[in-house]
């Protein structure tokens, strides 16, 4: 068997002398699914960050074979965040095309062929040509989706990407994830979303100051 995906032993996170969690262990092999649950404050987005190489830990963390800090600038692993964090001097089809230079060395108008290609996934293209401050909550997280898919990464980090997501275009988020899975990308989603969770895993984890375990199945 090749070497797991993703590997978390006994990872712990403090600041200062205030424990986030403690003895988070996890493995995942490639086109695994692990989605997290937890209440807010709990430090899912934390863990998430940990694992990108953009917080601190203790602990063994391993992605792609790799201590964090070595794939923090190695596009095969891609943190999409809660907050769309959209370059709010490009439009929606320039933050998208403007990856796609960076990832695959694609030129600017081959780029924004690439980019509308994913801006139609999340169906965002109609408003490809807008400005960030044009867009509502739901539309720029979309476009950060999209932004984060056109990375085409092996390792996706999802941070409450449903978060300002109305049910049907949820559906859609879930087929389109579930996927990328399938596809052999592996994904940790950590999300207060309870339904969506259930959706996603057979398995889902809910993340507690102690660590992980299995989220029940009757708290759909």
């Amino acid at each position: 068997m090749s070497e797991p995906a993703v590997i978390l032993d006994n990872v712990a996170v403090s600041f200062g002398e205030t424990s986030v969690f403690r003895d988070v262990s996890l493995t995942l092999q490639r086109g695994d699914v692990a989605v997290v649950v937890g209440e807010s404050g709990v430090g899912k987005s934390t863990l998430l960050r940990a694992i990108a190489g953009q917080g601190p830990f203790t602990g063994t963390i391993k992605v792609a074979g790799k201590h964090p800090k070595e794939i923090e600038t190695d596009f095969h692993v891609v943190l999409v965040p809660q907050q769309p964090f959209l370059w709010d001097h490009l439009t929606a089809l320039g933050n998208v095309a403007l990856v796609r230079r960076i990832t695959h060395d694609e030129t600017s108008a081959v780029a924004r062929e690439s980019a509308l290609k994913f801006l139609e996934k999340l169906e965002v293209d109609e408003i490809a040509t807008r400005y960030p401050f044009r867009l509502s909550g739901g539309e720029q997280q979309r476009v950060s989706l999209s932004r984060g898919l056109a990375a085409e990464a092996d390792i996706y980090l999802f941070d409450e990407i449903t978060a300002n997501i109305d049910p049907r275009r949820r559906e859609q988020i879930v087929r389109l994830l579930l996927d990328l899975a399938a596809s052999g990308k592996t994904l940790v989603i950590a999300t207060h979303d309870r339904r969506f969770a259930h959706q996603m895993s057979k398995q889902p984890l809910e993340l507690t100051q102690n660590g992980l375990r299995p989220l029940n199945g009757d708290e759909k």
